[in-house]
């Protein structure tokens, strides 16, 4: 995984509607599912921000250079920026201003796949996407017709890094496949990733575990969905976290992690175990904590469901360290 977060009530409920085939509610997690297509690299990690709905949280600008100027590059809210945009946030400082690559920007960023296959999708109509083109063609990228009939701006070899080049390796290897057009960025070090995070038929959302995982998560601003062996919980089809939109900059969040399981047996288990973590208590991940509800989801994939609620002064993403250090996957296993 890329990623790339007391006063105790426990509660245990059953939710009778379906949460797959169309049950789930049209939430931006499930748009941004809706435009990714169901494939390889998907199914091993999807990753998602609302970065629109970040920045207002933060205060920030729609720019790069604007955050900079306000001298407020350090929010509550900060660490969600980098969610769903790879190695790109890493290098913010140096793209933005040199190739337009700017998430400040973005109103959406999704990030697909295990390394090295990951691919990169920002949108937003605040892009400049000129002058990300420009700068693509100028570090040495040219038209590229792939197998499928995609057009890239294209480098060398898939997954080819060049160390020469004045970008860092790891985000050369990410650019080395990339799609720009109206509003929408895309990159990769391959051809597969970046025809998946486009979208196209069938799309994530049709997958079952994935629309029971958006309805397990809710209204999230950010989120992450991994397979349940990536996430070493094999009794899962799908670990997924996020981070719930609050009333408020200052208003306490709702954090989710969702496991959606393969059978009845295996969500009781899991929901027990969840159960006994809370009762001992102590966990580094309960710092902040005023609020710990566990529920079993009923459906055809039933999904257990763990919401923290933290405090208005918490930085938010807990629940991204747990399945990143694989305590998720401890804590389900009890």
């Amino acid at each position: 995984m890329r990623l790339a977060a007391l006063a105790v009530c426990v509660a245990l409920a059953a939710a009778t509607a379906p949460l797959a085939g169309g049950a789930a509610p049209q939430t931006a997690l499930l748009r941004a599912l809706a435009d990714v297509r169901s494939g390889p690299q998907a199914h091993a990690e999807f990753d998602y921000a609302d970065l629109a709905a970040v920045r207002r949280l933060a205060g920030y600008p729609p720019s790069y250079a604007g955050a900079r100027r306000s001298g407020r590059l350090t929010s509550r809210w900060t660490r969600l920026l980098g969610v769903g945009s790879g190695n790109l946030a890493a290098a913010e400082l140096v793209l933005a201003p040199r190739t337009g690559i700017d998430l400040f920007a973005a109103d959406r960023a999704i990030s697909i796949g295990q390394p090295p296959k990951v691919a990169v999708r920002i949108d937003g109509a605040a892009l400049d996407t000129a002058k990300i083109e420009r700068a693509l063609r100028a570090n040495g990228s040219k038209p590229k017709r792939g197998a499928g009939g995609r057009e890239y701006l294209a480098r060398g070899q898939e997954g080819s890094i060049d160390l020469k080049r004045p970008l860092t390796s790891l985000v050369l290897a990410l650019l080395d496949r990339a799609v720009v057009g109206p509003h929408v960025f895309a990159a990769s070090g391959f051809e597969e990733p970046v025809d998946e995070v486009l979208g196209g038929r069938p799309s994530l959302a049709t997958v079952p575990e994935f629309a029971t995982a958006a309805g397990c998560l809710g209204d999230v601003i950010a989120a992450q969905l991994v397979s349940g062996s990536l996430a070493r919980v094999p009794d899962s089809a799908l670990v997924a976290v996020g981070v719930r939109s609050p009333s408020g900059p200052d208003a306490p969040v709702d954090e989710v992690l969702c496991s959606v399981t393969r059978g009845a047996a295996v969500a009781s288990r899991q929901a027990a175990a969840l159960r006994r973590a809370i009762r001992v208590g102590g966990q580094a991940w309960s710092q902040g904590v005023t609020k710990e509800t566990v529920a079993v989801r009923r459906g055809p994939l039933p999904a257990v469901q763990l919401v923290l609620t933290r405090g208005g002064q918490a930085p938010p993403g807990v629940v991204f360290d747990l399945l990143v250090r694989g305590d998720a996957a401890a804590l389900l296993d009890g």
